[in-house]
């Protein structure tokens, strides 16, 4: 749900976060992406940075989320929320996937949030802020995709008015006829 709900966040972004990263501000709470915890050769690395600059960055964390998170054990600020090794994750992300017939990577989860957000009318801006991507260029190229349910809504308006087109060219020439 971080990968997804938070801000559109990488699986080592997600990984990297600890139970001192949330704090509350202007009557909001909220939770610091600082670090990734990356597995390199089987083994997690952790880096006390993010993929860019732009991806260093503070989302707004949601109450639903938060009472999630605190009911996962912990001793201090700095244990992970997500305590888990890259591939026992991806082991129970796929096995969930492929329950439900459905193929999808973290990252596509990524772009899940993009194109969700973009369809809900979020401006472009708050999408580059929320997810950290440096500009709309890349959000725009990579991250937000067209539904195929909206292609299809968008090609049966554009056949709603071809046909309309057809119908009335030949009420015309029958008019004209009679």
């Amino acid at each position: 749900m971080l990968a997804v709900w938070c801000g559109g966040m990488r699986i080592s972004e997600v990984r990297g976060l600890q139970f001192g990263d949330i704090y509350e501000d202007d009557g909001g709470r909220y939770i610091r992406v600082r670090r990734e915890r990356v597995c390199i050769n089987g083994h997690d690395v952790i880096e006390n940075r993010n993929k860019t600059e732009l991806s260093t960055r503070d989302v707004p964390l949601p109450d639903y989320i938060y009472t999630l998170i605190q009911q996962v054990p912990h001793k201090n600020e700095d244990d992970f929320i997500i305590n888990e090794n890259y591939g026992n994750i991806k082991a129970r992300y796929d096995r969930l996937l492929k329950k439900h017939g459905m193929k999808m990577t973290f990252h596509d989860l990524r772009a899940q949030f993009a194109t969700t957000m973009n369809g809900l009318g979020v401006q472009k801006e708050v999408l580059e802020k929320l997810g950290g991507w440096a500009n709309s260029k890349v959000l725009d190229a990579v991250y937000i995709r067209t539904p195929k349910q909206r292609v299809r809504d968008s090609l049966k308006i554009f056949d709603d008015f071809m046909y309309g087109v057809i119908r009335d060219t030949r009420t015309e020439k029958t008019d004209g006829v009679a």
